[in-house]
């Protein structure tokens, strides 16, 4: 391959520096020799003192590499945080990575072969995988509110009776040791994208604070691309399922949810 540049971005919110430099080490290791890279923090809760302790640590484990962290001046969310720093790169490639990821050696390679193998491709969703080595079926059809509703407020005995409906949401129907294009629900832990695609798109909506902002552009890659999953791309992800364990966060979850419904039922 020629050179290449990456941009990637990744969002904190009060986490501790420890906890993303596992998922920092995962990348800059995995990084091919060709591309030139820059990686994005981009800090939506610290205080001042907080963000000199990054900055600080940054530059102690991982010296002269092309980190750069970048305090928001505001909580504007997920797609917010992101957005600072997709609009503002120049690279050919960008990933949008959560912080509780971690990467394969070989994902990132893997990632470059398939986009220039097919150039119809604008986005790339990988093989995930649980930190118990299960994998998680992310390639998943649109969401309804019905679907939202189940996955969200619905016991595990209401799911039994409506699982043919959720294994289709999930698309277990298909065969993931292969590629899977033509999808438009990718999951926004690992998003690795054509830039002037996500350009073109304006980045995340910034009205999703956080939830179906993943959905909701998938949703419009789609419209000017194709999105695809493969097996050969893998990730490891822990889990952090905020929306289920705190009731603001799942306030946020639902509210996001009803404005999904809403702006895609009027297109």
């Amino acid at each position: 391959m020629n050179s290449i540049k990456l941009s990637i971005s990744i969002v904190v919110y009060q986490e501790d520096f420890l906890q993303i430099k596992d998922c920092l080490l995962s990348v800059i290791n995995a990084i091919p020799d060709n591309v030139n890279y820059k990686i994005g923090i981009v800090d939506n809760g610290a205080e001042l003192n907080k963000k000199a302790n990054f900055q600080r640590e940054i530059k102690k484990n991982f010296f002269n590499l092309p980190i750069f962290y970048l305090l928001s001046t505001r909580n504007g969310g997920y797609g917010y945080g992101h957005n600072q720093v997709i609009l503002n790169s120049d690279a050919e490639y960008h990933l949008i990575l959560n912080n509780d990821v971690y990467l394969m050696a070989d994902t990132l390679n893997n990632a470059f072969e398939f986009m220039q193998k097919y150039n119809q491709v604008g986005m790339l969703v990988p093989d995930v995988y649980d930190m118990e080595n299960n994998r998680v079926h992310l390639c998943r059809q649109n969401p309804s509110l019905w679907i939202s509703f189940l996955r969200r407020f619905a016991p595990n005995s209401f799911k039994k009776i409506f699982h043919k409906k959720l294994n289709k949401f999930e698309m277990q129907d298909k065969n993931y040791n292969e590629a899977i294009f033509n999808l438009s629900n990718p999951t926004g832990c690992f998003m690795f994208c054509r830039l002037k695609l996500l350009k073109q798109l304006n980045g995340f909506d910034e009205r999703f604070f956080m939830y179906y902002d993943d959905s909701d552009l998938g949703r419009r890659m789609a419209e000017v691309s194709q999105i695809a999953y493969s097996p050969t791309v893998k990730i490891r992800h822990v889990w952090r399922r905020a929306a289920y364990q705190d009731r603001r966060m799942a306030w946020i979850a639902s509210k996001s949810a009803l404005y999904y419904s809403w702006k895609w039922l009027l297109k």
